[in-house]
């Protein structure tokens, strides 16, 4: 496990603390997780060259009136919509997400389908960084033993860091992050 403070690195030296295309655990006192999910947002935003990144919590994300699956494209551009339709086939193959579920309105949705739907909807977007806050601290166990082998998965599979902020402690012991990092 790593011990680091945010305030004492550059933005760049921050950044480099947590590898491309990894999957990293950052444990956190609850209290000051959105705080630091903002200082490092924060910090991404003045990174040369740019990195583009999206913070995933566990607000709302879908506009009432548009499909599961026109939410999901919403923000592509018409030229990229072919391809944004096969990854977004191959995505909901690796989250183990049928197809069905691009009918359903969001009140139906599960908190896991719902991460998991966030978690594509950034990846069509071509983020490159994923801050993931709120919503892992409040899934079930059995979720959470699918989600952190998927977010390992994901990272290497569609070349993403993802970031995943929490107080659990015991996630610390898992084998899934590349690496553990303990905020102070």
């Amino acid at each position: 496990m790593l011990n680091i403070n945010s305030d004492k690195f550059t933005e760049e030296a921050f950044l480099a603390k947590f590898e491309p295309h990894s999957f990293s655990i950052i444990i956190e006192n609850n209290a000051e997780t959105l705080k630091n999910v903002q200082l490092i947002a924060k910090k991404l935003a003045h990174i040369t060259p740019p990195i583009s990144f999206e913070a995933i919590n566990d607000s709302a994300f879908l506009l009432p009136f548009l499909t599961v699956h026109e939410n999901l494209l919403l923000g592509i551009r018409r030229k990229h919509l072919p391809l944004a339709k096969k990854q977004l086939a191959t995505y909901l193959r690796l989250c183990q997400l049928d197809q069905t579920i691009l009918l359903k309105k969001e009140n139906e949705l599960s908190a896991t389908d719902s991460l998991k739907l966030k978690l594509i909807q950034a990846l069509l977007v071509h983020k490159d960084t994923l801050l993931i806050y709120d919503s892992i601290d409040q899934l079930p166990i059995k979720s959470l033993q699918t989600m952190l082998p998927l977010l390992k998965i994901l990272s290497k599979k569609a070349a993403v860091r993802i970031l995943l902020f929490t107080e659990k402690q015991e996630l610390a012991a898992t084998s899934f992050p590349d690496q553990v990092i303990v905020h102070t």
